[in-house]
């Protein structure tokens, strides 16, 4: 949950800088002194790749490169990136022979121990969707 709120934090910062720029900077500081270090280590990160400018006077460093790094030209391509709708498709998709195995109790259908596990989730599938 909380690298779900450095990555919202990131990403309101790319898009509205100017009235996002004092929470972004809060949510960062908070999970500067997390416990967990992937949170500390992703919100330095973070912290370093939008906002180059203040932690480098802050720091009384340099950014890399004088317009604020070689990745601030590429962030929004980086965390605003366009992605395909997932497709839904059952699990349940060819298994029309389990249903006809269990409608009609026919124990031979399956010997094998996987096959029948799936036969007994399909039964308990038709069982909850029945009510």
């Amino acid at each position: 949950m909380k690298l779900q709120i450095l990555n919202l934090a990131t990403k309101l910062s790319i898009t509205n800088p100017k009235q996002t720029r004092l929470l972004c900077q809060f949510v960062f500081n908070l999970a500067k002194y997390d416990l967990n270090y992937d949170i500390r280590d992703r919100a330095r990160f973070l912290r370093q790749l939008i906002m180059p400018a203040s932690n480098a006077s802050a720091a009384d460093d340099k950014p890399a490169s004088g317009g604020g790094g070689a990745l601030m030209k590429h962030v929004k391509k980086i965390f605003l990136a366009t992605k395909p709708a997932p497709v839904l498709e059952s699990k349940f998709k060819g298994s029309i022979f389990f249903f006809e195995c269990l409608l009609n109790n026919d124990v031979s259908c399956s010997n094998d121990s996987s096959t029948t596990a799936t036969a007994v989730a399909a039964a308990g599938l038709m069982f909850l969707t029945s009510r």
